[in-house]
């Protein structure tokens, strides 16, 4: 019902008891109808409150009805009436009366009288409800004329009430009785399976069981099951019964695991024999049972039920324990079936404690030869193997080998076996070269005996497969993977499970060479199995769905993964248990999905509750949990907290330097985050000495070409950018590109992300044209591999728009002189409000404010300089409102400087003037520039401003001719008049705002009006005031730099000569919060900006970033994205770092 193509079906369960279960495997689907009967109101409310159907009694006209047509003769209803109402007008008690006077007499009317009779006399000795009454009373009836007229059917009655209620196949029954001895009284009857049809008969005329004609299954309700059960038990032939039960299951139940659809069919009635333990005294029916129960705890054990196996297996083993004694062959069995179930049950320390005592047990009764005790040993060593104990693990491996070859020979299968475990071990351990030497034998020696289609030869070589794709030899691993598939395909059959098992692991590859298509195709192929075959919760199906959330997470699916994992997750849950390793791993990939898509609070919380699980489950040494140590290092690095970053990847490499060695692939890699963590805090030396160790051990581990080897020399490229070394980067880079080019493919990820940081290097060499050329080919690449919001494709289009300002500024200073027209202002129509305030001025006050503004505007616009700064910030595209935004806060710092510089009372009106007109000088100069306007001054406004000449009258004003104050300087102080203006000593300021409550300014201005006016009489006067000074050309550089915050290192020696490339004063922080909204762009480049009183304004915009993270220690990381590829190499994003009275902004 699950699989998306089932549009139409339906399940159906009769008498649900319990809504729990029901919730818990209900299949969850869109399509698809389930139905469930239950005589409990209860139940149904839980289930399906909206959607409950209630059954009333049934209708007297349709109840006789019924009864006539059961009775297959023609009665007076005032014979029937009486005896339905009696039954209640149940259709079950209706039916097997009407059974039950047939085949008294069927032509006779007194058999109507005389089952009233006994029913009366049934109904008298009951308490029951009417309901439960009248059904008992027909049961009973009919039972006592089946015991009487057909035994054989009664027996089969007896047999079938101890089954599995659900439905079953007559053959099952048929088999189950088919020459079998059934008890009868005291006598023993063999069954004739002759008349099988004839008893089946009986029982279906008399409504006990029914059958399906389409699949000609047989089911039995569980009404009438339970009244044969307590017949039995009253009639004290429960326990013959439930020994005939299980002696003819255990006949019928295979010994082995080939026949697996018979083994599917009687599983269910296992698992209900299950709780058919025999009295204690029928030591022999119990012992029976006990072997019942271990092959049912084999067979669950094979289809995933582990919960079912343990039980079994405990359950087989204390019965044989006891009965056999501990040393009996049967019982070390039974305990070596239990160990296997706490194995896949990740019980490992408790399947390590049964393992130690079966392997002195199995040595002492076998000897060491015996192939049991060579089991036992083998898990002993398989359990310490999976608690990540790989050198204990070899120990018991390296006996076993040495006992093998001396007993039975160097090619003998068991020897064998213990080589292939003992490669496993190797590769655990790091030692791939070991690993591929033992594992290599072990194919030619199985080839050479056993031939090349054999199924161990098969295993051999996709072992050797999984060795080649860890080593990094993708294209050997995948013939040799395909090869297998396509063989065990032709002998084995498309959907055997070694079959599935090869399609997984050629998949596996494909994923290694981000074939993802290719990969996807085959998980899917394998799921869509498991689903039908073992249900949506088998482990394995749970495993090939966390096979393909793997993919999606690869192609940048994150909402995909996260559906599916979450189902992976809740699922183990279930079926494996919240602290079961398996179930710890779809934590740990979760979080890595969470953390990927940014949501790094809740990926942190996941991490360190799987950590705490796996801590109390594991063990603090288990390699598992530093696994996952490791991965909250790098969520911590992500989210820029560098220290704690760094205190866990050092606690994860002493770990593995004790436990696994300093030359262990874990421990190479933890050592590598670390100097990532190093290379981030600006500590380069650490990390090239960190990391140059890792690249010359995986060099000698595994070769020049290995993908490991590859990614640390790609981080010491990274290492030499940061410390500006570009030519050595660009030199390893290429050497990195060429090698993975050759062994991955050019549309491998691995290569993509060498290209990118190639082009990164070259962008910050100047080599514009190739790091153009070599993000786009990034671009399209990997635009065909995922999705357009992946952030791999994200960081490559941020590159190639940065590569793009560069080439603009270029162009534009390296020809300033070009007489390159204005761009057209039309598409900028409505963008601006050209009136900040205009509340309570009238008219002529109004008019005369904007007179101001454009003679302001006139004489700003005369500056060629400036208009080129308009010019660059169009053609670059930038948002028009920042441009006007940011031009009316460059025009508040104007004020702010020029009232270091005043001299003249008429600077400090020129002052209040531009504070307070600042937004309208902005509008007013795009407006000048030639664009018509919608939704500000409109042109009877530009008339009367005409008409009024109230210019003059501005000019007469500023020139101290007028001692009336404009309406202009009264509605100054309603602008902006909230804010503040700090000034700072030596000249620097960090302006707020153009309010005129600024004391500073207002000190200066009182001062200077009490000095003699000096009259300005013409324009080229106000010019001077306000255009030849040093705030001015200041002003400038702020309105680049607030245009152009991404540029101001790229362009710095383009714009002035004097001042430091790369430097920005404390001057162009103003509005930190928009400056450093900004940086996510600058590429490549250090910035370093100072601070005075740092503190204050850090914690004033504190939680105002988004996509920024703000810490209080000596350092402060601002980290828009940080990512690392699948090789565990992490790619440095940005880092902004807090000294004192400075930040320090860098790649």
């Amino acid at each position: 019902m699950s699989t998306p193509g089932n549009q139409e079906g339906g399940s159906k369960d009769d008498n649900g008891r319990q809504s729990k279960p029901h919730r818990t495997y209900t299949p969850q689907s869109a399509h698809g109808s389930i139905i469930v009967t239950t005589r409990n109101l209860n139940v149904a409310e839980k289930l399906a409150p909206d959607s409950i159907i209630e059954i009333g009694p049934m209708e007297e006209s349709l109840a006789m009805t019924l009864f006539q047509w059961k009775l297959r003769r023609p009665a007076k209803e005032d014979d029937i009436m009486p005896l339905a109402r009696l039954l209640g007008f149940q259709p079950l008690a209706i039916v097997q009366a009407a059974a039950s006077i047939k085949s008294r007499s069927p032509h006779s009317s007194s058999s109507l009288s005389q089952f009233h009779e006994e029913l009366n006399a049934c109904l008298s000795n009951m308490d029951d409800s009417l309901i439960h009454c009248t059904i008992r009373a027909t049961s009973q009836i009919a039972f006592n004329h089946i015991r009487q007229d057909s035994p054989t059917a009664w027996d089969l009655l007896c047999l079938m009430s101890f089954l599995d209620p659900q439905e079953f196949s007559q053959g099952l029954l048929r088999s189950l009785s088919k020459g079998h001895s059934f008890f009868s009284g005291n006598a023993i009857r063999v069954f004739n399976n002759d008349h099988f049809d004839n008893e089946i008969a009986t029982l279906q005329e008399f409504t006990l069981i029914h059958i399906r004609q389409d699949t000609q299954t047989i089911g039995m309700s569980s009404l009438v099951q339970n009244e044969v059960r307590k017949w039995v038990e009253a009639h004290g032939q429960a326990d013959r019964w439930k020994t005939q039960f299980i002696k003819n299951l255990l006949l019928e139940f295979p010994s082995d695991l080939e026949s697996q659809r018979k083994s599917r069919s009687l599983f269910p009635h296992v698992k209900a024999a299950m709780l058919q333990r025999p009295n204690p005294l029928l030591e022999d029916s119990l012992l029976e049972w006990a072997t019942l129960m271990h092959g049912g705890a084999r067979y669950a054990g094979e289809i995933g039920q582990t919960g079912d196996m343990e039980h079994m297996a405990l359950e087989a083993m204390e019965v044989k324990k006891h009965l056999l004694g501990p040393d009996d062959s049967e019982t070390i069995d039974a305990s070596m079936t239990l160990t296997l179930a706490y194995l896949l049950e990740g019980r490992w320390k408790e399947a390590e404690h049964l393992a130690e005592a079966q392997a002195e047990r199995c040595s002492r009764v076998l000897g060491v030869k015996h192939p049991t005790s060579f089991s036992a040993t083998g898990y002993l060593a398989l359990s310490k193997w999976y608690q990540g104990r790989w050198h204990e693990a070899e120990l018991p491996s390296l006996k076993l080998l040495e006992i093998a070859q001396h007993a039975f020979g160097a090619e003998h299968p068991d020897t064998l076996t213990i080589m292939s475990n003992l490669a496993a071990t190797y590769e655990s351990q790091g030692r791939g070269k070991d690993a591929e030497e033992m594992n290599t034998k072990v194919v030619q020696v199985r080839k050479r005996t056993l031939g090349p289609e054999h199924p161990s030869t098969l295993t051999s070589m996709n072992n050797l497969a999984v060795i080649f794709q860890n080593q990094g030899r993708l294209e050997e691993a995948e013939k040799i993977s395909l090869e297998v598939l396509q063989t065990r395909i032709r002998v084995l059959a498309a959907e055997h499970p070694s079959t599935l098992a090869s399609m997984t692991n050629l998949a596996s590859v494909y994923y290694a060479q981000r074939q993802f298509t290719k990969a996807e195709q085959l998980y899917i192929k394998v799921l869509d199995i498991f689903n039908k075959d073992r249900g949506s919760e088998h482990r394995d199906t749970l495993l090939a769905m966390d096979n393909l959330a793997a993919i999606y997470r690869e192609q940048g699916r994150w909402a995909e993964a996260e559906v599916l994992q979450t189902q992976v997750l809740q699922g183990r849950q279930r079926i494996l248990d919240t602290d079961h390793p398996d179930t710890l791993k779809s934590m740990v990939n979760l979080a890595e999905i969470y953390w990927h898509r940014g949501w790094w609070e809740d990926a942190k919380a996941i991490q360190n509750k799987a950590i705490e699980i796996q801590k109390r489950v594991l063990g603090h040494n288990h390699p598992g949990v530093h696994s996952s140590m490791d991965f909250l290092g790098l969520i911590y690095r992500s989210q820029g907290e560098l220290l704690k970053a760094e205190a866990i990847h050092r606690q994860v490499i002493e770990y593995c330097q004790t436990f696994l060695g300093p030359e262990h692939p874990s421990t190479l890699g933890s050592m590598a985050q670390l100097a990532l963590v190093l290379l981030g805090q600006g500590r380069s030396e650490e990390a090239r000495k960190i990391q140059t160790t890792v690249f010359e051990k995986q060099t000698d581990i595994y070769g020049a070409d290995h993908h490991a080897v590859l990614s640390s020399l790609n981080t010491l490229a990274l290492i030499d950018r940061s410390e500006k070394r570009l030519e050595n980067a660009e030199k390893t880079l290429r050497k990195v590109i060429d090698c993975r080019q050759r062994i991955f493919g050019l549309d491998h990820s691995y290569t993509l992300a060498s290209m990118e940081d190639l082009a990164s290097v070259l962008f910050e060499s100047n080599q514009l044209k190739e790091a153009e050329a070599l993000a786009r080919k990034v671009n399209q690449t990997r635009g065909k591999l995922l999705r357009e919001d992946h952030p791999d494709t994200l960081r490559v289009a941020k590159l190639l728009e940065q590569i793009s300002e560069m080439k603009l500024a270029k162009s534009i200073f390296d020809d300033e002189d070009d007489g390159s027209s204005m761009s057209d202002f039309g598409s900028i129509v409505s963008s601006f409000s050209l009136a900040a305030s205009q509340s309570s001025a009238t008219t002529l006050d109004n008019a005369t404010v904007w007179s101001a503004v454009k003679l302001f505007t006139d004489l700003l616009l005369e500056m060629d300089s400036f208009k080129q700064l308009c010019r660059i910030a169009l053609e670059s595209d930038i948002s028009k409102v920042r441009i006007q935004r940011n031009l009316g806060k460059v025009l508040r710092l104007f004020a702010s400087h020029l009232s270091h510089e005043a001299k003249l009372a008429d600077h400090a009106k020129v002052i209040r003037f531009v504070r307070g007109s600042s937004s309208r000088i902005a509008s007013q100069t795009i407006l000048s520039l030639g664009i018509a306007s919608t939704s500000g001054l409109g042109e009877s406004d530009i008339r009367q401003v005409k008409q009024e000449s109230s210019r003059a009258k501005i000019l007469e004003y500023l020139g101290g001719q007028d001692t009336t104050k404009p309406a202009l300087f009264e509605n100054v102080s309603k602008v902006g008049s909230e804010e503040k203006t700090p000034k700072e000593p030596g000249g620097h300021e960090q302006v707020v705002s153009d309010s005129d409550s600024d004391s500073d300014a207002n000190s200066i201005q009182d001062a200077l009006e009490t000095q003699q006016p000096t009259t300005v009489n013409d324009l080229q006067s106000i010019e001077s005031i306000i255009f030849k000074t040093n705030a001015f050309e200041i002003m400038q550089t702020e309105f680049f730099d607030f245009l152009f915050p991404s540029l101001r290192s790229i362009l710095m020696k383009w714009i002035s000569k004097q001042r430091r490339a790369g430097a920005l004063t404390s001057k162009q922080l103003r509005d930190l919060e928009m400056i450093v909204s900004e940086l996510q762009h600058v590429a490549h480049h250090q910035i370093s900006f100072t601070l005075h009183d740092s503190g204050s304004i850090i914690n004033s915009i504190k939680g105002k970033w988004e996509g920024f993270t703000l810490e209080t220690w000596d350092w402060w990381p601002l980290s828009p994205y940080m990512r690392p590829l699948a090789n565990e190499e992490a790619r440095m994003q940005w880092r902004c770092v807090s000294l004192p009275d400075s930040l320090i902004f860098h790649h």
